[in-house]
């Protein structure tokens, strides 16, 4: 019997460490490590001069735990070799009406930044997180042989609610930061590093918002006019232009010079769709440096993000803006930031465009009859050049008897010369019944630019994120999830090109006209729906016009 309750315990302890064993290498198979916390715990060595925890809390700093994302695993508890390694860890939060930021002694870093106003989604359930790196953090001091500052340990001054000082010394090398938040989304900072003589790099950012697998950070072809919001690139100001670069062909790489040439560099950081994460020296620069930096992204191919810092032998000193990419919020923040929304060559037409709008959003309240508004306003700016046009056309139209009579007379004779005959004699047909064939295309010109330029400020705004309309539509920035609103373009479309009247158009050309609906349906259904709204105003205004002047000029 005891020999029987031997072998079942023995084999009950065979069987526990079979699964043990088993369940462990299941985990790193998956990526997990067992048996381990999920963020390292780190010693806190209790000494008359450090504050007690209930200290530091009335004060505003709350015991912290290190970052899992630094690279440098071997020194997540490096063993205490002077007054500074023996700190214990610590977070401070500042914080705004606009910025809720939090500050970490270990590395004296800028550990997040939430925007308080702006939300993931239009469900408003998660802040927008603008601080997301793997690898660097806003603040980091990487000195001469790229060594990492990441791992020092700071202490740590919160001198004013919106002030918060970091020192720390090792190997004769003394780093000073000091933060300050203002009252909207900059954030100041002074850092000195003094025992080198050798340059060091300031880290400014690293990648933007958290990266999910859906997200795209690239425009593509395929995306059907569909507005990506975390569409990524590397941005920055030289002598008060607007310079970028896309992140598509960016390497995994440390740091390197951005600009073939030196420049002076006002500002520098990183921007998607609407929000940006820049950094203003005090003094331009023209060291500016990039890297790339490999992020595993669950549910999706690693994608690299990039990393921007500055490259100096000097104490920096000037002022992060982490916020929307909105006129008005920059206009505020710093004039150097003016140009950091970039409508590209129809820029300065956007941005008036832009004031109209916001002009009629003072006034009707929605940013969705907001572009009604001004779309009518622009529609009737441009009438006086759609009734010259009319007129030729009903003017052409009825002189198409005359003109079919003029082609039968060559028809057959191909030759160059019968050719140049009839087109004399239409032109002189036209010219006496007072028919310019170019007035279409006077009324067209002025249209194109405007189009565009419209184009590229509903695609790009920050004002339409999140706006509601009516219905169902409670985000203008994004498509119509019913497709309701592409549907009706290509309606308004169709019964507006049956008032344009075709005179001169062959049967395959008709056609054509009639397929455009349907096409530019497709091409609109991913698109913003305060555009699309835009297309259809301009079509039913379009289509009331053509009706009362076609009917005006075939009366008389």
């Amino acid at each position: 019997m005891r020999t029987s309750m031997e072998k079942r315990f023995i084999l009950t302890i065979t069987l526990c460490m079979v699964l043990y064993l088993s369940w462990m290498a299941i985990g790193r198979y998956m990526g997990y490590e067992m048996g381990a916390s999920e963020q390292p715990v780190v010693e806190q060595v209790e000494s008359p001069a450090q504050p007690k925890p209930s200290d530091l809390q009335q004060a505003g700093i709350e015991p912290g735990t290190p970052s899992s994302n630094d690279d440098d695993t071997e020194l997540v508890n490096p063993a205490p070799t002077d007054r500074f390694d023996s700190l214990p860890q610590q977070t401070v939060t500042l914080e705004n009406d606009h910025l809720r930021l939090k500050f970490d002694n270990r590395g004296g870093l800028m550990r997040t930044a939430m925007l308080k106003q702006y939300y993931t989604s239009a469900r408003k359930e998660q802040n927008i997180q603008l601080i997301h790196p793997k690898t660097y953090y806003p603040g980091e001091i990487i000195l001469p042989g790229d060594k990492r500052t990441s791992h020092w340990m700071y202490e740590v001054e919160k001198s004013a609610n919106n002030v918060i000082q970091f020192v720390s010394e090792k190997d004769k090398i003394r780093i000073e930061k000091t933060y300050r938040l203002l009252d909207d989304y900059r954030i100041e900072m002074t850092v000195a590093v003094s025992g080198i003589e050798q340059s060091y790099k300031l880290v400014v950012c690293e990648g933007l918002q958290p990266v999910l697998a859906k997200d795209k950070l690239v425009p593509s072809f395929f995306d059907f006019g569909e507005m990506n919001p975390k569409i990524m690139r590397i941005a920055w100001s030289e002598d008060g232009g607007h310079e970028e670069e896309s992140i598509d062909k960016l390497k995994n790489s440390l740091f390197y010079p951005l600009l073939e040439e030196k420049e002076t560099v006002v500002w520098l950081g990183i921007q998607d769709t609407y929000f940006a994460n820049v950094f203003m020296p005090e003094t331009p620069t023209d060291n500016v440096f990039l890297a790339g930096v490999t992020h595993e992204i669950a549910g999706r191919e690693p994608v690299v993000l990039p990393a921007i810092a500055l490259d100096t032998t000097k104490a920096v000193k000037g002022t992060f803006y982490m916020g929307p990419t909105e006129e008005q919020a920059l206009e505020s923040a710093d004039a150097r930031l003016g140009n950091l929304v970039s409508y590209g060559w129809a820029g300065l037409l956007s941005k008036g465009l832009f004031i109209m709008l916001k002009f009629a959003h003072d006034v009707t309240g929605n940013w969705g009859w907001a572009i009604v508004v001004l779309t009518l306003f622009i529609r009737l700016l441009l009438m006086p050049l759609a009734i010259p046009s009319m007129k030729s056309s009903v003017k052409m139209r009825a002189l198409q008897p005359k003109t079919e009579k003029i082609k039968q007379k060559y028809a057959g004779n191909d030759d160059f010369e019968s050719k140049m005959k009839m087109q004399q004699e239409m032109a002189k047909l036209f010219k006496e019944e007072g028919v310019n064939t170019m007035s279409s295309c006077f009324m067209m010109l002025p249209q194109m630019p405007i189009f565009f330029a419209y184009f590229s400020l509903l695609r790009s705004s920050i004002s339409l994120r999140q706006a509601d309309w009516i219905f169902w539509i409670h985000d203008l920035s994004v498509k119509d999830p019913y497709y309701v609103l592409p549907m009706l373009m290509a309606a308004s479309m169709f019964l507006t090109s049956l008032t344009m009247p075709m005179a001169g158009m062959d049967p395959a050309q008709q056609r054509m006209m009639k397929f455009m609906p349907l096409a530019f349906a497709v091409f609109f259904i991913s698109m913003p729906s305060g555009l699309v709204l835009y297309m259809i105003t301009g079509n039913i205004f379009m289509l009331v016009q053509n009706t009362i002047l076609r009917r005006r000029f075939e009366n008389s």
